[in-house]
């Protein structure tokens, strides 16, 4: 496995990790706009790193830096 998609896969592993945390705590909270703010968020973060893997697989061209 390439040292890129080893760093892709932990940021992606990272952001997972961090928005867990973040709903978690918006949870014990109650407060449901910060949790739907953080889902959103997150679910945007994750798409970009699902498909920036996908690239990498592929063997596409990133459009971004690996991490």
């Amino acid at each position: 496995m390439s040292t890129d998609l080893r760093a892709r896969l932990r940021a992606l592993q990272e952001a997972q990790a961090r928005q867990e945390r973040e709903l978690d705590k918006a949870t014990r909270t109650g407060d449901l706009d910060q949790r739907q703010k953080i889902l959103n968020e997150g679910r945007q973060e994750l798409h970009q790193h699902q498909e920036a893997l996908e690239r990498m697989v592929l063997g596409e061209p990133a459009t971004e830096p690996p991490w």
